[in-house]
């Protein structure tokens, strides 16, 4: 039995052919920028009561998006603007966070902050608490209003 030289030549090359097929499918998907997977979120906060929230992400080097709950919109800012409300926000969570008493009793949440993996929930029975992040929503919602 002879097997022929272009008959054993096109078995050999056939896998080499899929894996390749297969590789550049595998770089389509790498390409497609919808993949929410980078994305890190850098503060946000949460109203509970209006049910609205101010989220700033980071989706790579130099690159930031403000979303709005209210408006389910994104607004990309520069780095600097990002940077200076990330620094802003830092030294308020801090203050709120450290820098007073927490409160012992039954709770009912009327804000909840994060940053950097930590949580910092806010009773409306805090009134002093509760005025400071109203305060830290309306900077906020001054700033991005700046920008348009």
């Amino acid at each position: 039995m002879k097997i022929k030289y272009p008959v054993v030549c096109t078995l050999l090359l056939l896998p080499l052919v899929e894996l390749a097929a297969q590789a550049n499918r595998v770089d389509d998907l790498k390409i497609k920028n919808n993949d929410h997977r980078m994305e890190k979120k850098v503060f946000q906060v949460k109203s509970h009561k209006e049910e609205q929230k101010i989220s700033l992400f980071s989706t790579g080097p130099d690159q930031y998006f403000f979303e709005l709950s209210e408006s389910n919109k994104r607004v990309k800012v520069s780095s600097q603007f990002a940077e200076k409300v990330n620094g802003g926000f830092i030294q308020k969570f801090i203050e709120l966070k450290y820098g007073t008493m927490p409160y012992t009793k039954t709770c009912k949440h009327a804000y909840t902050l994060l940053m950097s993996g930590e949580e910092q929930r806010v009773c409306e029975q805090e009134p002093a608490k509760v005025k400071e992040v109203a305060k830290i929503i309306k900077s906020l919602r001054r700033q991005l209003k700046k920008l348009k």
